[in-house]
C-alpha cells in the first residue's frame, strides 16, 4: 500500500472480516458510507444493528464480528425515502410515490444527507477512506452533496 495503493469500489467493512486486514492497511477505499464516519445519526444506526443483531434469532446469521457497511445503508436509505415519499404524496400508488420522488425529497441517512432527483437518481455525499488495522476506514476525504448521474457527462447522448 505505501508504493501503490490499491482503490477499490466494491470492498467494504464487512468484506474485511474475512480478510487479514492487518496486511491491507493503507489499501483505499470509495463509498457513500463507511462505519467510522462521525455523525449522530450513523452513532444511531450502528447502536440500532448492533442492538438488533444482539437480539436476532434469524437462523444462519453471522454475528461475531459484524459491522454496519454502505450496501446495508443504501437498503436503509431507500426504505426511509420511499417512507417519506408515501407521505408526501399522500398515497401508496407507485405512481404518486415516483412523483413526489421527483420532488427532491430529502432523508439525513447515517451517511449523511440523501436527496432523490428527478431522474430517479440520488444526490449523496462520497467518501475516499483507507483501510485501518481493525477493519475500518480511515476517511481522508469527504464529497459533500454529490449529483448522481446515470452515465458519464457527454458520453451518453
Amino acid at each position: 500500500a505505501e508504493t501503490c495503493p490499491v482503490v477499490s469500489f466494491s470492498v467494504s467493512e464487512d468484506e474485511f472480516r474475512g480478510l487479514p486486514a492487518s496486511q491491507l492497511v493503507g489499501q483505499l477505499g470509495c463509498w457513500t458510507y463507511f462505519q467510522s464516519i462521525k455523525s449522530d445519526a450513523n452513532a444511531k444506526f450502528v447502536k440500532d444493528f448492533q442492538d438488533w443483531l444482539a437480539k436476532s434469532t434469524v437462523p444462519g446469521i453471522v454475528k461475531e464480528n459484524r459491522v454496519t457497511c454502505s450496501p446495508m445503508v443504501l437498503s436503509y436509505n431507500g426504505v426511509y425515502l420511499w417512507k417519506a415519499a408515501v407521505e408526501k404524496a399522500g398515497s401508496f400508488e407507485p405512481a404518486k410515490v415516483m412523483e413526489a420522488l421527483k420532488g427532491g425529497i430529502s432523508f439525513d441517512g447515517p451517511g449523511g444527507k440523501v436527496t432523490s432527483q428527478k431522474n430517479h437518481h440520488l444526490t449523496k455525499n462520497v467518501y475516499i477512506g483507507e483501510t485501518r488495522a481493525d477493519g475500518q476506514f480511515k476517511i481522508l476525504k469527504e464529497y459533500k452533496d454529490v449529483v448522481g448521474e446515470p452515465f458519464l457527462k457527454g458520453t451518453y447522448k
